[in-house]
């Protein structure tokens, strides 16, 4: 898959997160769509608007934590790659997230090369039939 094809979904209810990761992964020639809402984007995945080939996920969000956000995701697309940025304790939601099939989990804060590496390494592992 070519990097102009590849869709990544950043949800995370910090908007400077989702602008800085934004501004990151845009000049790194990928299309990011950004939800301050983890429910908004359930809706965009349920009406097919855009299938993400990645998600980056905040764990702790108002209206609903990133564990059940995830839980909601592998029932619909089970393949998709997800990335988990917390500043909650990695050894606190490591074993949660482990048990859900998230592929990485980076700390807030965090530099964006980090994040690209890691994406990066997801996308290339990820099954090729993973959306769509």
């Amino acid at each position: 898959m070519s990097e102009s094809s590849t869709v990544v979904f950043i949800v995370d209810d910090e908007t400077d997160i989702l602008e800085c990761v934004g501004r990151f992964l845009s000049s790194k020639d990928r299309s990011l769509k950004a939800f301050s809402s983890p429910t908004e984007a359930l809706s965009a995945i349920v009406s097919k608007e855009t299938r993400p080939d990645l998600i980056v996920t905040d764990i702790l969000m108002p209206e609903m934590d990133g564990f059940e956000f995830i839980a909601k995701i592998h029932e619909i697309c089970p393949n998709i790659p997800i990335v988990i940025v917390t500043g909650y304790a990695y050894k606190d939601i490591s074993m949660s997230a482990q048990d859900l099939g998230v592929v990485a989990i980076i700390e807030k804060p965090f530099e964006p090369a980090l994040l690209q590496e890691v994406i990066d390494r997801a996308l290339l592992s990820s099954p090729p039939d993973r959306k769509r």
